[in-house]
């Protein structure tokens, strides 16, 4: 954080304030609540809507407060994840590991092998589970996928970093080339780095509406990809992991399939319990505006807003409970080739439905065909040009 440049008493927004801080422009509301709370720390700042103004320099920095202390479940879970990666690295006899926030959210048991599908196929699983479970919305299934995607990100860097401050491990962030061929070098990562922001800052700077829409999540990834192998040899893909070595030599033995059980029970329990807890508030925010608006007279945009009705519908509850249990769920089984069987049987009633293709309707098929043998969406993206 630079505070060479603080200008005091001037009204600016969110981006120009990290501009001139020099500090990461967070898209998530939780990680921009943390980062202001982090900014008080330093500033006296005040904030009126999506303005901020800052009226002062601290002399003497504030303490940093560890959230934790007056809430111990996440940090119980925090220990059983840690405690859970130990007996997988002992169970299985590992001294190295090249791994991702993914693989690790399935060892250690916040996720199952059909998250992997989720992410990069969501219209596909989502008709799908509509199919299946008559889902009758879209929110259920993405707001699911959401939480289980900011739990893994926000997760194991951490995890990692409890187990190094204790002697068990040592590790490094890296960035994977081409699946797991290589690791990028130091010049290869700020290239990609660099990418990714320009491209995030050029499609509107916000990660959480890219990852809920698969088109534009594609376009992404192929635009990373398209710049990045401009600029690294032989680059095509890259994703983000770590890079870890065990170096405790006498680990303790724990049972590692109870401790994965009880993490993955502890977080369904988790997940539905916020999903309750946010149907509550958005019940009380809507009440409270429309007392407002009747008493001014006006139209509550809340109120009208589909989507907020759409999450206290009572299917809203029953769809996510069994997006839960399809993603979440360890003893849920692998829906790979359900899913395959399922896309090809849709793909014949399309074809033989007695209408003919649209253009769009073709390229789409296309896609899903070649996705399912594998190819990269960056080497199919000249049939859409």
């Amino acid at each position: 954080m630079n505070l060479r440049n603080i200008r005091l008493n001037e009204k600016m927004k969110y981006k120009g304030l990290c501009e001139m801080l020099e500090i990461e422009v967070k898209t998530d509301t939780r990680a921009k609540q943390r980062q202001f709370q982090d900014i008080q720390r330093y500033l006296n700042i005040t904030k009126d809507k999506t303005w901020y103004t800052i009226t002062g320099i601290k002399e003497v920095v504030d303490p940093k407060i560890d959230g934790r202390k007056n809430n111990s479940r996440p940090l119980e879970i925090g220990e059983d994840i840690d405690n859970c990666l130990l007996a997988y690295f002992c169970d299985e006899d590992i001294s190295y590991l090249r791994t991702t926030n993914r693989q690790l959210g399935e060892i250690v048991g916040l996720i199952n092998c059909n998250y992997k599908v989720a992410c990069k196929e969501k219209n596909r699983l989502y008709n799908y589970a509509n199919d299946k479970f008559k889902l009758e919305n879209t929110e259920a299934m993405y707001d699911v996928l959401d939480r289980a995607y900011d739990k893994l990100r926000n997760t194991f860097h951490k995890s990692l970093e409890r187990l190094e401050s204790k002697g068990h491990i040592a590790f490094e962030s890296i960035i994977f080339i081409n699946d797991f061929g290589r690791i990028a070098n130091v010049k290869e990562c700020k290239i990609i780095k660099k990418t990714k922001k320009e491209v995030l800052a050029s499609m509107g700077g916000n990660m959480q509406k890219i990852i809920r829409n698969d088109k534009k999540m594609k376009e992404y990834f192929s635009r990373v990809d398209y710049l990045c192998a401009n600029a690294i040899k032989g680059y095509k893909s890259g994703f983000e992991g770590f890079e870890i070595v065990i170096v405790a030599e006498d680990m303790e033995k724990m049972d590692y399939k109870t401790l994965k059980m009880n993490i993955n029970q502890k977080y369904i329990s988790s997940v539905i319990r916020n999903i309750k807890k946010s149907i509550s508030k958005r019940k009380s925010k809507m009440l409270a505006e429309e007392k407002i608006h009747r008493q001014t007279g006006t139209e509550n945009e809340e109120v009208l807003n589909k989507w907020n009705y759409s999450r206290m519908n009572a299917n809203y509850l029953r769809g996510a409970k069994k997006i839960i249990d399809l993603l979440i769920d360890i003893d849920y089984p692998d829906v790979k080739k359900e899913l395959r069987e399922y896309s090809n049987a849709r793909r014949e009633k399309k074809y033989n439905g007695g209408y003919s293709l649209t253009y769009e309707m073709y390229i789409s098929d296309m896609l899903e065909r070649q996705q399912d043998e594998g190819y990269h969406y960056a080497q199919i993206q000249q049939y859409l040009e």
